[in-house]
C-alpha cells in the first residue's frame, strides 16, 4: 500500500531531521550519533521538550511499524475492498498514536523520577541493561509468541472473521491488528529508549526484526533476538557498578 510506505517514508524523514538538526562535531561524530547510545534528558521537560518527545515516538512507530502493516493492508482491501484498506490504516494509526502518547509519558515521567532521585543517575547503565534483559526475555514469552501468531497470516485470519462476523469493517480490523502487533513488539520498541530514539541504525535494524518476526513462521527469529537481547543486557549489568559489585561478592 503506498499509503503506508509514505507514512513510513515520513517517520524516517523525521528522525533524519532531527538527526541532522542535533548539534555535532563533524561528519564523523554525526556517525557515531547513530552508533552510540543516548539517554533521556533529566527534569521536568518544557511543553516544547515534551513535544519533541512525542514527535520522535510517533516518527519511530511510523518508520519501523508501517512497513510491516503492509500484509494486512493488502489482506483488508481484498477483503473489504480499499475502503476497508483505508479504514485498517485509521484503526492501525489510532492505536500506535495511543501507544506513542503513553510510551512518551513513560519517557518523561522517568527523566522527572531521575531529576529528583540523583541516586539513580549512577544506576544508568544498569537501567539500561535491565531494558535490554527484559526485552530479550519477553520474546521468548508465551505472551509474545501468541501475539505474533496473531499478526502473521493476516488474508487467513480475516477470511476466518468475515466468516463469522461479515459486518466486520476495516476500522476494526486495524484496531486489533494494531493492539496484537503491539503485543508483540513494544518490548522491543521499548529497546529504543536505551539505543537512542534518533538512532537511525538501531531503528532500522529493530525495524527489520519486527517484519522478520512477521514473514517467518516459527520460533526462530523472535528467540535469536532475544537472546542478542539477554547477551547484551547482561553485559551491560555486569559492566555497571552495581554489577561489579555483586561480581565482587559472589567471586570474592
Amino acid at each position: 500500500m503506498l499509503l503506508l510506505i509514505a507514512l513510513a517514508l515520513a517517520g524516517w524523514g523525521v528522525l533524519a531531521a532531527m538527526v541532522l538538526s542535533m548539534p555535532g562535531g563533524g561528519a564523523f561524530q554525526d556517525f557515531l550519533s547513530l552508533c552510540t547510545t543516548t539517554t533521556p534528558a533529566l527534569g521536568w521537560p518544557s511543553p516544547a521538550e515534551a513535544g519533541s518527545v512525542l514527535l520522535m515516538w510517533m516518527a519511530m512507530a511510523l518508520a519501523m511499524m508501517m512497513p510491516t502493516a503492509v500484509p494486512a493492508a493488502m489482506a483488508c482491501a481484498s477483503a473489504k475492498g480499499e475502503g476497508g484498506a483505508f479504514s485498517f490504516i485509521a484503526g492501525y494509526l489510532v492505536v500506535y498514536g495511543f501507544f506513542a502518547v503513553a510510551s512518551s509519558v513513560l519517557q518523561l515521567s522517568y527523566g522527572a523520577l531521575v531529576a529528583t532521585m540523583p541516586d539513580l543517575e549512577g544506576a544508568g547503565l544498569a537501567l539500561s541493561g535491565s531494558v535490554l534483559l527484559l526485552g530479550g526475555l519477553y520474546q521468548f514469552t508465551p505472551a509474545k509468541l501468541a501475539c505474533l501468531a496473531r499478526c502473521r497470516r493476516p488474508a487467513e485470519r480475516f477470511q476466518r472473521v468475515l466468516a463469522v462476523s461479515p459486518q466486520k469493517g476495516g476500522f476494526a480490523f486495524g484496531l486489533h491488528e494494531g493492539v496484537f502487533c503491539i503485543g508483540a513488539c513494544w518490548l522491543l520498541m521499548a529497546v529504543m529508549t536505551v539505543l537512542g530514539m534518533t538512532n537511525l541504525v538501531w531503528t532500522a535494524a529493530l525495524a527489520i526484526i519486527i517484519l522478520a518476526e512477521k514473514m517467518t513462521e516459527g520460533r526462530l527469529v523472535p528467540w535469536f533476538a532475544g537472546m542478542l537481547l539477554v547477551v547484551w543486557g547482561g553485559a551491560l549489568i555486569a559492566a555497571s557498578p552495581a554489577g561489579q559489585a555483586l561480581l565482587a561478592r559472589f567471586l570474592g
